[in-house]
């Protein structure tokens, strides 16, 4: 897993709705979501996935860190913590 990978799984496919363009993560989207909650196993995984996403989150103009927060929801996806632009990804367990 690298930045890369993240960007292609969650920076594009999600973008329309963590900047409220669309009023609900499209399919493609909660696809990505579900396939980055696959390939992040391990903690060391997931800390990694978490400062890529915080890093493509400076990026992107308007994200919503509301929306951010409620896309794993949106995606029926189960995390162990809080989707943030502010989250310490150190804390993830």
């Amino acid at each position: 897993m690298t930045c890369a990978d993240v960007r292609k799984i969650v920076g594009t496919s999600c973008l329309n709705y963590v900047t409220g363009k669309e009023a609900h993560a499209s399919p493609t989207c909660c696809a990505a979501v579900h396939d980055l909650q696959a390939r992040t196993p391990t903690t060391a995984m997931r800390r990694l996935a978490c400062n890529c996403l915080k890093t493509e989150a400076t990026r992107i103009k308007n994200i919503q860190d509301q929306l951010l927060a409620a896309l794993p929801g949106q995606c029926a996806v189960s995390l162990s913590f809080r989707l943030s632009v502010h989250i310490d990804c150190a804390s993830i367990p």
